[in-house]
Formats: C-alpha cells, structure tokens, sequence
C-alpha cells in the first residue's frame, strides 16, 4: 500500500492526483462522484493553494502532526467504488 507524507497542498494534490490515476479513475467521474466541479478538482490536484488548505496546513505544522495518505491499488487497476 503506498504512502506518503504530505506537508502542503502541493504535495496532498499529488499523492490525490496518482491515487486517481492509478486507480483508472477519470477526473471527471471522480469530479461528478463527489459533488465537485472538474476544474475545482484540477485545482486540488495541481495542489493550488485556497484559504483552507493554507490554514488547515498551518494547524497542522503548528500542532506537529505529520499528515500521511495511503490508499490501495486494485489488481486489476480499476477502482471499483
């Protein structure tokens, strides 16, 4: 199982980004499966800073809390939900 730590929204917009990929899922589908436009998703995976990624981050490193992603790659590389 990968797993990555992450300390900012670059980084947690990458490991996001190669998550999807990996797991064959479209932008799009995981866009509408979420309830999110396409491009406010592209924005989170490019890892474009907004007012609470840039707080939630700051907390973090205040508190000293290492902030870690791990996710599964299906055998056959399709999620399958």
């Amino acid at each position: 199982m990968p797993e990555y730590k992450v300390k900012n929204p670059k980084e947690l917009g990458a490991a996001l980004s190669y998550a999807r990929q990996t797991s064959g899922i479209a932008l799009s589908e995981l866009a509408a499966s979420a309830g999110v436009d396409r491009q406010y998703l592209t924005r989170i995976e490019r890892g474009a800073p907004n007012l609470y990624s840039i707080r939630l981050f700051q907390i973090v490193r205040k508190l000293g809390i290492t902030v870690t992603v791990s996710f599964s790659i299906p055998d056959d590389g399709v999620s399958n939900g």
